[in-house]
Formats: structure tokens, sequence, C-alpha cells
């Protein structure tokens, strides 16, 4: 493996800056934003790192079109943040899906590209071996799922995926025995990990991808490496499946059988189908601009299928989500740069004039980079900021290898004739003060956000309200310290029911925050939600506002069982039997994600609202199904099951 003595952290501070983002990053879960923030924060350090060397240095691009085709992608995704529902959440996306073009077009400006990309490596394969280790643990130690620090064990494949074919690549070209026995060893542990997680669509991007680097670069390379290769990854397959039925905690799913699956599509598929349907129905009400980058998960639950068991956030089709969150254009240069990329590989490989060892790498990484892209059919891993960032420092490196197989003619930018040095090094600063200002202020109102809704489950209320309003001046166009604040104040007037004066300005307080939030984010099921508990506290009898606000919340989303059940709670008081049941059977339609506390409320309530307007054999059936989930519950790690919905995230 390359060695970090070329760089210094202190004068070439690069690689450590990837590392530090990278490293961020894999901590960011969708929710977390603070690491999104502090993973960005390390970007344009590195941005900014660039733009003096390249100040000094002048920046070669090379073949400028997959550079071109990267910068159109990225100038639509602003281009389409004034048409979205909720520009804020599009703003931080922009950056969040953004940081795929910016990686690369920081390393195709770099001057100093191999020792870049050969120390960040270096760097990211040892905290990948720690992650991998993390997740081995998870496996034979906690619940079964190796999904390190992911949501989803899929997305952390995706990650082995990547890296597992430029470490082939770095062990047909190793010269020393110690650094043949490093690679192996590493090779070894990702396909293992492969191996466990036993995804169908990450092994259809692993075969694709070795069947292409088989066949093109076999005879390229030593025969007995590529046996050994072969062996060590098959080898590391038979022992994860020796791992999976040994290991008590696994579901016991055998990964042949899973293939075999994939002969029936329909069946295969239906997990995916019932996704897919209701997002393209959605994606042809707004063909040409989208409904807003990052606002899916908003704008999907009213037409969901009912069967849906998802957390509701992604497609699970890279190609599709972007269609349908910045329309048909985005798609459509994202698949431009694929593109143009296939174009650029199929024209170096053609080429006469290449050199044995750097093609195996370009082969290689190219075989990694083809996983990326053919499972994000069936996933979502341009919205998983790691895998995206390695994504982008690899395609920077294919692009700088495919100048080196194949020379075109070159693009050169010459700053220090455009610009005198002052006002150079003066813009750059600016420009980069403004973005780590913003950064850091979405980091920081993320933080007190996250503190405030703390402090309020511990009924420290007024620290709480405290730190809600240091959000709301953190990150003025976040809709969710706006709303939890109102309910935090709500509840507040819940403890002076002796001080009518008091109460009612908590409550005009309240809607206040509840409008602010409305306006900022017009798809939240929360806001409505608040706002009928506040008008049950407010204005009890004023039953046709106070169910309009409940109806709206579910209008959001149908799947929002805390709204659901204090509608009916609510119209039960009022003895309204009837339209309570009616709108907890409407319920029970939908599949729900998460056996949680509010779940099981719903069923009891549902259970002895049946059986009071005479729906016995409803009654005993959800009964029924009550005492099943009482029992997995009192069985299971609570920790395991969460309702993303209800969580106010």
């Amino acid at each position: 493996m390359p060695v970090l003595t070329a760089f210094n952290p202190l004068r070439n501070p690069g690689p450590y800056l990837i590392l530090a983002a990278f490293g961020c990053a894999l901590f960011f879960n969708g929710i977390a934003i603070h690491y999104l923030a502090l993973s960005l924060i390390a970007l344009v350090f590195l941005l900014m790192e660039t733009g003096v060397k390249i100040y000094r240095e002048d920046a070669r691009l090379g073949w400028p079109w997959l550079t071109v085709a990267m910068m159109l992608f990225w100038l639509w995704l602003g281009f389409s943040i004034p048409f979205s529902q909720v520009p804020y959440l599009s703003v931080v996306n922009f950056w969040w899906v953004g940081a795929f073009p910016l990686i690369y077009l920081i390393y195709v400006l770099h001057p100093q590209k191999t020792a870049l990309w050969q120390s960040a490596f270096t760097l990211i394969v040892p905290v990948c071996v720690i992650l991998a280790f993390v997740a081995i643990y998870q496996f034979f130690f906690v619940n079964g799922q190796p999904n390190g620090t992911f949501f989803n064990k899929n997305s952390l494949g995706a990650i082995f995926n990547l890296l597992l074919f430029p470490l082939v690549g770095l062990y047909l070209r190793a010269e020393t025995e110690k650094s043949k026995f490093t690679f192996l060893v590493v090779m070894f542990l990702f396909a293992f990990l492969l191996g466990i997680i036993k995804s169908r669509g990450i092994w259809l991007s692993f075969g694709f991808a070795g069947i292409l680097l088989l066949l093109l670069g076999f005879r390229y390379a030593d025969k007995r490496r590529w046996w050994i290769s072969l062996a060590t990854i098959i080898a590391a397959f038979a022992f994860a499946e020796l791992a999976s039925y040994l290991n008590p905690l696994d579901g016991k799913v055998d990964l042949l059988a899973r293939i075999a699956t994939l002969q029936d599509t329909d069946k295969a598929g239906f997990g995916r189908y019932v996704i897919w349907g209701p997002a393209w129905d959605l994606f042809l009400q707004h063909p040409a601009t989208g409904i807003g980058l990052g606002t899916y998960f908003l704008a999907i639950p009213p037409t969901l299928h009912p069967l849906d068991k998802s957390a509701g956030f992604y497609v699970h089709n890279d190609y599709l989500q972007l269609a349908l969150e910045t329309g048909l254009p985005g798609a459509i240069l994202f698949v431009g740069i694929l593109v143009v990329a296939l174009w650029r590989f199929i024209r170096v490989w053609r080429s006469a004039e290449t050199k044995q060892p750097v093609r195996i790498e370009f082969l290689a990484l190219s075989a990694g980079l083809s996983t990326v892209f053919t499972h994000s059919l069936f996933t979502y891993n341009l919205y998983i900021l790691p895998t995206m960032l390695l994504t982008g420092l690899m395609l920077g490196r294919f692009h700088q290898l495919a100048e080196t197989l194949d020379p075109r003619e070159e693009a050169v930018w010459l700053p220090k004739k455009l610009f005198r040095p002052a006002v150079f090094y003066l813009s750059l600063g600016l420009f980069g003060v403004t973005l780590i200002s913003y950064f850091g202020s979405l980091a920081l109102g993320s933080y007190y956000h996250a503190l405030g809704r703390r402090l309020a489950a511990e009924s420290r209320l007024e620290q709480a309200h405290f730190a809600f309003l240091r959000a709301q001046k953190l990150t003025p166009l976040v809709d969710a310290p706006y709303y939890a604040d109102a309910d935090l104040l709500r509840e507040s007037a819940l403890l002076i029911p002796d001080k009518p004066e008091l109460c009612r300005s908590l409550w005009e307080e309240a809607e206040k925050k509840l409008q602010r939030a409305e306006k900022l984010n017009p798809l939240r099921p929360q806001i409505p939600f608040i706002r009928a508990k506040l008008y049950e506290q407010s204005r009890p009898d004023d039953l046709p506002a106070i169910i309009e606000a409940y109806a709206t919340a579910l209008q959001r989303n149908p799947r929002y069982l805390r709204a659901r059940l204090a509608m009916a709670r609510y119209l039960l008081k009022r003895n309204d039997t009837d339209v309570a049941f009616s709108v907890l059977r409407t319920g029970i339609r939908y599949s729900y994600r998460g056996l949680t506390p509010t779940f099981l409320n719903y069923l009891a309530l549902t259970a002895s609202t049946a059986e009071s307007v005479g729906e016995q054999q409803l009654a005993t059936a959800v009964s029924q199904q009550l005492e099943k989930y009482r029992r997995e519950l009192a069985n299971a790690d609570f920790n395991r099951y969460v309702d993303p919905i209800s969580s106010g995230q």
C-alpha cells in the first residue's frame, strides 16, 4: 500500500481532510445533520487548499467532457431548488448529493493528484477495515445485522463492493511479498462481509464487475495472481456461508437461495415494485422540474402503497428518485456522467498506447465504480454520503488514469493570468468562510435542536425552550425547531391551568411558531398534528378546526399513528364512537415499519372500539395480533424498533 511520507499533514493536509470528510460522513444517517456539516466543512478546507495550489501551479483538467458533464449535473441540482416546495431542504440536499461532484472537481483541479489519491486511499482503507470488524461484531454478538454505522447493511456492502476491486488491482501490481499479503487479507475481509450481508443487489453488481474485470484484464497480469485473487474471494464467501450457518443470531438465509429468488422477478422485486409505482406516478405529475431535491419522504406518504413496509425515505432507485426530485433533466444529466465515463473507458481500452500496470489499475477502478451505478438501480447510494465521497474520488482517479493511458487535448485553467493574487485569495477566502459559516450554523442548529428535544424529554422545559430558540436563530429557515418549540409551549401551558392569561400567551406564541414552520415546510405532518393538540387545549369545543387539523396531518401521512390515535381519542371523548372507529379502521389497511408502543396503543384502541360498535370479528383479529406483537416486543431488543414517522425528524 502507498506510504504517507510524501504528505506531511501540516504542509499537505489534503489526504487528511478527505479522511475527515469520509470519517464524519460514516456517522451521517440522514438525521444527524451535524455530521453532514462537519464532512462538508472538511471538503471546503480541501477546496481552499486546492485553490491555493492551483494558483501557484495552474490547474490541468485534461480531457474536459467528463468534468463538464459533472458540472452540468451539479448546476441543475442548484437550478431545481426554486421549484421545491421545501427550499431549505433542497439547499441542504444540494450539498449532500453535491458532495459527489464536489470531491470529483477538487481532485481533478488538484495539481498533485497521484500523491493525493495514494495517501487518501491509504488512510481510508484502514478505516473501512475497522468498520468491517465492527460489522462482524454486530453479526456475531449483537443482532445479526452487519450494518456498521449505517441504518442499512446494504449501504455498508456498497462501500466494500466499491473498494474490493481497486484492492484486487493493487494486489495484481504489488511488488513486495508484504504488500501482496496485506492486500489479500483485506480482500478476504471485505469479501467475507459481502458474503454475510447477503444482498442480491450487491451480488448482482459484484458479479457484473467481476466478469468485466476477468474478461478484460486476465491477460494483462500474472495468471497465478489472478487465480490466487479468485481463490481468496471464493474462500471468503464460503467462510461467510459457514459463519451464517453457525451464527445463532443470523436469520439463516441461504445465499444461493437468495440468488435463486431472482428467477421469479415478480416475487423477488415485489418490495421494490410497491415503492416504484407510487414514485413513478408522482414523477409524472412534475416531470420537468421535480418535486424538490430531498423532499421525497415528505411528498410520497399520501400515495404510498398500503403494503409498502419501507421507511419511506428513499425510492430504492437513484435514477427514479433523481427524476422525481429534480425532474427528467436531473436524471438525464446524471446518466450523462455515466455515458461519458463509459465512452471514455471504451476509448482508453481500445488505445494501443497503454502501459500494463496502469491499465490494470484503470480497469479495476472502473469495475469498482460500476458496482455503485448498477447497485443504484435497486438502492439509494447517491444519498449515502461516504459512498458518494469515495465514488467521486475514484471517478477523479479514473479521469486521471484515462489521461495517462489515452492523452487527449488538455484543458488548462490559469487563474494567475486572470486574477491578481490579492483578488484571488480574498475571493477564495470569502467563499470558504461563507460556506463554513453556513455549515457551522447548520451543525450548531442541529445540535441545539437535539439538545432541546433531550431536555424536553427530561421535563426541563425552560432550558429546552432556550435551546430551541438558539436553533431557530442559527437555522431560521429550518422548520423543526419551530414546531418542536410550539409543542413545548403547548405542554408548558398544561402545567399552569390556574394562570389563564399566561396560558393564552403561550398558546398564541405556539400558534405563531406553527405558522412559521408551516410556511417553511408545508408538507410536514407534525405541524397540523401539534396544531390539533394545541386547539384541544385552547379551544376544545371548536370541533371543525380540531378535526381539520388532525385530518390534514393524516392527509399528509396516513401512517402517522400519533395523529390517528389522538384524533380517535378526541372523537371518543365526544362520544363520536362511529367516526372514531372509522378513523381507526382506515389505518388497519396500511403496513407499518417498526414495532413501537404507539403502534401497540393503536391496536389496543382499535380492538376496544371495534368491540364497542359490534365489530366482534375485527376486534378478535386485532386483539390476537396485539398479543402476538406484545410477546415479540417483550422478547426483543427495544432499541431495534424505530418509528421514524413519530420521532419528529
